[in-house]
């Protein structure tokens, strides 16, 4: 009777070893990942052009920034989703003497899931994989044309 304890003591001390290293083994994981992403696979992705620009959340400051962009490159199709007022929209890109035909609003989005919620289907649609997203922070683009990196896989676009 006296082994039977020692035995289930032994079998607790090694599940909680485990127990312990579990998340140490997950953070390494995902350490490990993030590193091979960003050594390998940005760098390749950035060489490849982009077939869409998305502008999240827009704001003055982003759609400013998105009808320069339309101005040098006319044939990129532009996604807005939930931005300003229209006739402000139309101004900016008249200001910037940017082609105004492939810019697409979006205005069914109320917040910053809804607006990729509504803009997965208009890019499926488009047939887009390698996008330019422009967001928030700082009022700094998070990606250049030219220097991109894949945010919306093609298996994520059928979401």
């Amino acid at each position: 009777m006296a082994k039977k304890p020692k035995n289930v003591a032994r079998k607790h001390r090694h599940w909680q070893r485990w127990l312990k290293l579990t998340p140490i083994l997950v953070f390494g994981f995902i350490i490990f990942n993030l590193a091979i992403n960003l050594a390998i696979r940005l760098p390749i992705n950035q060489q490849k052009p982009v077939d869409a620009i998305l502008v999240l959340g827009g704001s003055i400051r982003r759609e400013i920034y998105v009808a320069n962009l339309a101005q040098q490159y006319p044939d990129i199709p532009i996604l807005i989703s939930q931005g300003s007022k229209d006739p402000c929209i139309l101004l900016l890109f008249e200001r910037a003497k940017a082609p105004k035909t492939n810019v697409w609003l979006e205005k069914c989005a109320d917040s910053t899931f809804g607006n990729f919620f509504f803009a997965v289907p208009i890019l499926k649609q488009w047939g887009s994989s390698r996008l330019c997203v422009i967001i928030f922070a700082y009022g700094i683009v998070k990606c250049l044309l030219g220097k991109t990196f894949r945010t919306i896989l093609r298996k994520k676009l059928s979401v």
